[in-house]
């Protein structure tokens, strides 16, 4: 008798001539038990790609797929393998099995789906074959947050015994995470210009418009500001909290003022364009002493006589004689249209401009603050919003990061990092950001607390 092996199979070779035939049975059993006790490594029996876990609205998925070597198991052999994922802290979670099932055992599986009338995909593996495996997992939002390992837990099982193989570990599990709370379910708003706020103020390179919101009032043939004259101080208030507003706007910055002063149009236009001019420096006067402003910000302008206010005033009235007093503002010659204005009806409609209309366009009744973003922050910041609704948080963090000094840019970098999976970074910016006022954080915090997110 020699024994002797060749690729790992051991081989017996035995001189007889008598029983032939039951001693080449014996030999083959010998063989198969001798090449049994190589054992192929448990690693090189199965192996897995894409491992992921997705959380979406609130239910939490194992993906991946798993690849069977070519010679994972012989005939009447299977394997079954138990997924299990476990945490940074040993928390284990055991999954439903799959079987890779050997040729003997494929058979007698296929007859019990035939039997059956089984007609759909085969619910276990063979040699060489590969499958994506989908699981529900049930987890908590803090569980999904951490680190997962996904490991095999492979039991080998013969025609009689049945073999714990070591288990096998396949390294750190992504987790494509929407958290516990649905993906676009926070609270993101894009950073609003300062303009929407307030119409006083207007960003750099947008179109230039006369604003009539806040007008300051004069009385005739007067160029001192008077903060308790007809509704000046509204006009005032609303004109120094546009200020402080940009004051406030971390990343936006003055650029400069502008006044333009008018008169009613009445009297001299000489002496009407010399008031406007004289009413615009007046206010001037007033915000640099009220708010400690930097003169060489302001640009002052006389507007001349207010026909433009007249025409807006008198096409919004109910007044008499309303179509001819237009007609004399659009087609009379300039020179002719105070003379125009008096001669209709023999003068009342005049006289009623005069105490109704007149009076709303002495003023320096437009002003218009000009603003600049530093480092282009809002359109930054609306790019890296637009950026964590499409899903691409990685690119968003990398355009807000730089900005993280400009207080608008918090809750959106909390939202990134919190769709990424990083609680414990998201909970400290949210924090930051709902200190900060920011209507947007305080709403997510109190969504993050009801899942009991620990930071």
């Amino acid at each position: 008798m020699v024994l002797f092996s060749d690729k790992g199979r051991y081989y017996i070779y035995i001189y007889d001539k008598v029983g032939d035939s039951i001693m080449k049975k014996f030999i083959y059993l010998i063989a198969l038990m001798l090449s049994s006790a190589v054992a192929v490594p448990a690693q090189d029996l199965i192996s897995c790609t894409d491992a992921s876990v997705e959380s979406r609205d609130g239910k939490s998925t194992l993906v991946f797929t798993a690849i069977v070597s070519e010679k994972a198991v012989r005939s009447g052999e299977k394997l079954v393998v138990t997924p299990k994922l476990t945490t940074a802290d040993g928390k284990e979670m055991y999954l439903k099995p799959f079987e890779v099932l050997g040729r003997t055992f494929e058979r007698i599986e296929e007859q019990k789906q035939l039997l059956s009338r089984h007609d759909g995909q085969n619910a276990f593996l063979a040699n060489g074959e590969s499958r994506t495996y989908v699981q529900h997992v049930e987890m908590s939002g803090q569980v999904v947050s951490k680190d997962l390992q996904l490991e095999f837990s492979i039991r080998k099982a013969g025609c009689c015994s049945i073999k714990e193989l070591p288990g096998v570990s396949y390294g750190k599990v992504r987790v494509l995470n929407d958290g516990p709370i649905m993906k676009n379910s926070l609270e993101l708003s894009k950073v609003t210009d300062l303009e929407s706020v307030s119409s006083i103020l207007r960003h750099v390179g947008t179109e230039s418009v006369r604003n009539e919101d806040a007008p300051v009032l004069f009385p005739v043939a007067n160029a001192v500001l008077d903060p308790s004259f007809a509704s000046n101080r509204q006009a005032l208030k609303m004109i120094e909290d546009a200020f402080r507003l940009l004051q406030a706007t971390e990343g936006a910055e003055l650029d400069h003022v502008e006044i333009v002063g008018y008169a009613s149009p009445e009297g001299e236009e000489d002496q009407n364009r010399q008031y406007a001019k004289e009413r615009a420096e007046a206010l001037k006067e007033y915000l640099v002493k009220t708010l400690s402003l930097a003169e060489d910000k302001f640009s002052i302008t006389s507007g001349g006589e207010d026909w433009t206010g007249l025409r807006r005033l008198v096409a919004a009235s109910v007044m008499e004689y309303k179509q001819a007093i237009l007609d004399v503002i659009d087609n009379a010659p300039h020179s002719e249209r105070k003379a125009k204005l008096k001669e209709i009806a023999g003068g009342r409609p005049y006289q009623s401009m005069l105490d109704v209309l007149y009076p709303q366009l002495r003023g320096a009744c437009s002003i218009s603050v000009w603003y600049k973003d530093k480092n282009n922050a809002v359109s930054i910041i609306n790019a890296a919003v637009t950026d964590i609704d499409e899903g691409r948080y990685d690119a968003a963090l990398e355009k807000l990061m730089p900005l993280q000094g400009d207080k608008r840019s918090w809750n959106a970098i909390a939202c990134a990092n919190y769709y990424k999976g990083e609680y414990e970074e998201a909970g400290k910016w949210f924090a930051k950001a709902a200190k900060a006022g920011d209507p947007d954080a305080l709403g997510n915090l109190t969504k993050i607390n009801q899942q009991n997110i620990n930071y």
